[in-house]
């Protein structure tokens, strides 16, 4: 069994002055699978006209959970509703960066290890389902120990073979997914996936792991 501790909570910025309350709280939500391969193939990732940007870490409030968008300039929030919030920046090329924050109803509490066999099914279910497009090169699941309730940590590397380049066209581009499943202490009756991803031409994208840990810190319970 693996155990890290690499996403431990950061205390948002109190002065942050972007504060919008039409943030719902998370209720009734349809986690995208464990991965968020399913939000890719519906074409986000490399759509051409995007929603005006945003300014960064915008903190979005609802009365179980505070999201914050990322801390940095360039940013889009493309989804904010009853099902989960997404932010997507573009990159050069066909690069694109999605950061979201999903969820799926559950009736039962989980221990850490339950948590793990429960994300472990859902990235598997997900690569059998999609096995044709996307090849698996690298995967790490582990619990994580930094909070105190219920999290698994995941990183997942992929090539997806079929990919939408944003000239038109398909093509082979690379997927790495960072994302952090929990069973928040305020929000027991659902698994809540806060996932950062690049998808783009190049096989890594230098910043993710310190970029995905600074978003995936920031979303919070509200004190």
């Amino acid at each position: 069994m693996q155990v890290s501790n690499t996403f431990a909570i950061n205390t948002p910025n109190k002065s942050t002055k972007h504060l919008k309350l039409d943030y719902r709280p998370l209720k009734q939500l349809s986690m995208v699978g464990a991965l968020m391969l399913v939000f890719f193939l519906n074409g986000c990732a490399t759509q051409t006209k995007a929603p005006s940007l945003i300014d960064p870490f915008t903190a979005y409030s609802g009365s179980k959970l505070i999201i914050h968008s990322p801390n940095s300039a360039g940013w889009h929030q493309i989804r904010n509703d009853s099902g989960g919030m997404t932010f997507a920046k573009y990159l050069s090329g066909n690069g694109t960066l999605i950061a979201s924050v999903l969820g799926e109803p559950i009736d039962q509490l989980l221990s850490p290890t339950q948590l793990l066999k429960y994300v472990e099914q859902k990235v598997s279910k997900e690569d059998l389902d999609n096995s044709e497009r996307f090849t698996i090169r690298d995967q790490q699941i582990s619990i994580e120990t930094s909070r105190p309730y219920p999290c698994v940590s995941a990183r997942l590397n992929y090539l997806d073979k079929q990919a939408q380049l944003r000239k038109g066209g398909k093509g082979p581009l690379f997927l790495n997914i960072i994302n952090l499943s929990c069973q928040f202490s305020s929000m027991q009756d659902r698994i809540t996936l806060i996932g950062y991803s690049y998808r783009g031409d190049t096989p890594t994208y230098t910043p993710l792991q310190q970029e995905a840990q600074a978003f995936i810190s920031s979303v919070q319970i509200p004190e």
